[in-house]
């Protein structure tokens, strides 16, 4: 990651991950070159069960399923 250069950012609960984030997070990679997942912290409430850990391991383990290469990509736990 190069904090220096342009970087797609993508804001979200993301409880679950899915396909349509993957796809939303492939265009950012094309458009420029990295990208931030800033996970918002709403963890253990009924509609938001998964912690920010289990978050980011369905993430990136998606990710790695997808071939992306996840050393273009950070994510960060921000507050709501």
């Amino acid at each position: 990651m190069d904090w220096t250069k342009e970087t797609t950012q993508l804001l979200g609960r993301f409880q679950p991950w899915h396909k349509g984030h993957t796809e939303l997070l492939k265009r950012g990679l094309a458009k420029t070159g990295q990208v931030v997942i800033l996970l918002r912290e709403q963890d253990g409430t009924e509609r938001n069960p998964y912690s920010f850990e289990e978050r980011y391991t369905l993430i990136m383990n998606s990710l790695k399923d997808e071939n992306i290469d996840v050393s273009k990509i950070e994510i960060i736990r921000v507050p709501n």
